[in-house]
């Protein structure tokens, strides 16, 4: 395997512009979405009321349209990646990916990453979110942009339900999502089925040999079970089977910039912040990107990495789970690997 996959050397967010990460809480699977107290204007904003509701009540939100149109509303057309961002991620694309694969971002909301594969020369991106205000927004913010060679403004976005999608079988190289399910898990009881079916239907939509993406905070005792199981066949074999590899993935800089914040503030806006907190922050963040390659799961909380679950699509082969450390550098060569030969 090829070296260990290193923290992004540069940040491509912080707290005053355009481009943030989050992180969840809570591994049991209570943790709410909180993209760290408002950190830009390009982040979906809380629902006003959200505060005096109950944990039960907001956390049955999230698989609401309306619930995220309204999280969408007034937001600027910046971009906000929750967990990490491309420059984390390029390995993964570069492995998995040709130039003319195809590629399903499921739960984009306002994220740059489908842009960034535009821009790295992956163009048939298909970008989906529940959220109407959400499509909206990114195809705005896609056409504004300068772009002679029109990368950008060729990326498709669509309304559609993850557990629902409307593409015809075995149409995808690539699925990909980064924090939707971790979203849905937040009500566990009420959302489960939901979960179970958007990795069927991630299973169906893709070819053969291709690859489903997902980008949690979750560890395999945690996330594994809702892809094993996700569908029976009446012979007790798995009827949507793959072959998973979970990879560590570190956090964005921001990411970890804006935790180091929270706990400082205690609760206090970001607006809120001193010199002297942000640079004791940005040296708690020199310090978890120097430890990633030996770093221990310490939490959602406490971890300087989130899990990259890299499931591939198989037609007999039960789940098969590997955790490796490192990540692919080289392009994956396989005669089946979702690509039509030539």
């Amino acid at each position: 395997m090829d070296p260990p996959l290193a923290p992004p050397s540069g940040n491509k967010g912080d707290i005053t512009g355009t481009k943030g990460a989050a992180t969840m809480s809570d591994e049991r699977g209570g943790g709410r979405p909180d993209p760290n107290q408002h950190s830009s204007s390009s982040e979906p904003s809380e629902n006003k009321n959200e505060g005096t509701e109950s944990e039960a009540t907001w956390k049955q939100r999230y698989h609401s349209a309306q619930y995220w149109d309204s999280r969408y509303e007034g937001c600027s057309e910046g971009s906000f990646d929750w967990y990490t961002d491309y420059a984390a991620l390029a390995p993964l694309f570069r492995y998995y990916l040709r130039e003319d694969s195809t590629v399903l971002n499921v739960g984009c909301g306002n994220s740059a990453v489908s842009e960034d594969l535009a821009m790295a020369g992956y163009p048939n991106v298909t970008s989906i979110d529940i959220s109407a205000k959400c499509v909206e927004l990114m195809e705005k913010r896609c056409r504004a942009v300068e772009d002679k060679e029109g990368r950008l403004k060729a990326l498709r976005f669509m309304e559609m339900d993850a557990s629902d999608l409307k593409f015809p079988d075995n149409t995808f190289h690539m699925c990909f999502e980064k924090g939707t399910i971790d979203a849905l898990i937040c009500d566990s009881k009420q959302n489960t089925p939901a979960i179970r079916k958007m990795i069927r239907e991630a299973w169906r939509v893709l070819r053969p040999g291709g690859v489903f993406v997902v980008i949690t905070y979750g560890a395999p005792k945690h996330r594994i079970k809702f892809f094993k199981n996700a569908d029976k066949n009446t012979c007790g074999k798995e009827a949507t089977p793959w072959a998973i590899t979970v990879r560590r993935v570190p956090y964005s800089p921001s990411a970890l910039l804006i935790r180091h914040l929270r706990l400082a503030l205690n609760g206090k806006p970001l607006r809120s912040v001193t010199g002297k907190m942000l640079a004791e922050a940005m040296a708690k963040v020199r310090e978890d990107t120097e430890r990633f390659e030996t770093a221990e799961d310490e939490g959602p909380e406490g971890s300087v990495f989130c899990y990259a679950y890299c499931c591939t699509k198989t037609e007999d082969a039960a789940v098969v789970q590997v955790l490796d450390k490192s990540a692919p550098q080289q392009p994956k060569k396989e005669v089946n690997d979702g690509h039509d030969p030539k």
